[in-house]
């Protein structure tokens, strides 16, 4: 048993605490440049793709992954085309140092994660993904409802 549950009697305020405090630690973990890293991830992962795409994978509001993806281009790492299918969308590929650097972020993200997960066996680690995937459809799911459904992931 934890040391929570004598601060906390419910096992849902022990969650809170203890999801509070794995949120910190892992964002305090990861840097400053966590939104920069997850889109260069993405990229890499799943090749060029348009700024809706991108906008819709990530949950970022469209103003802020404008803002976040301008910061990107100035570092040589991604090029914006309009898409010649429909003007409207704007391709986002990444450069030849975009590639690398993507590499790079997503072998970080490997290794991070090993770190992160180590005190858990294969049995935990499965089970942790079903439960943590279960929340974030009830909470996906919550977002629509609320007319929300691009926000928080």
């Amino acid at each position: 048993m934890n040391q929570y549950h004598l601060l906390y009697k419910s096992p849902t305020e022990q969650l809170l605490v203890l999801f509070y405090k794995c949120t910190h630690w892992f964002l305090y973990r990861n840097g400053q440049d966590i939104g920069k890293k997850r889109v260069m991830s993405i990229l890499y992962r799943r090749g060029d793709m348009t700024q809706r795409k991108l906008l819709d994978r990530t949950g970022i509001r469209s103003a802020s992954l404008s803002t976040l993806l301008s910061k990107i281009e100035a570092n040589g790492y991604i090029r914006r085309e309009r898409c010649p299918e429909d003007a409207r969308n704007v391709n986002i590929m990444l450069t030849d140092a975009g590639k690398a650097e993507g590499a790079r972020i997503v072998q970080e993200q490997i290794q991070f994660a090993q770190r992160l997960f180590s005190a858990l066996d294969e049995h935990e680690k499965i089970q942790l993904v079903r439960l943590l995937g279960k929340l974030f459809a009830s909470w996906k799911a919550e977002n629509k409802l609320e007319g929300r459904e691009n926000e928080g992931y």
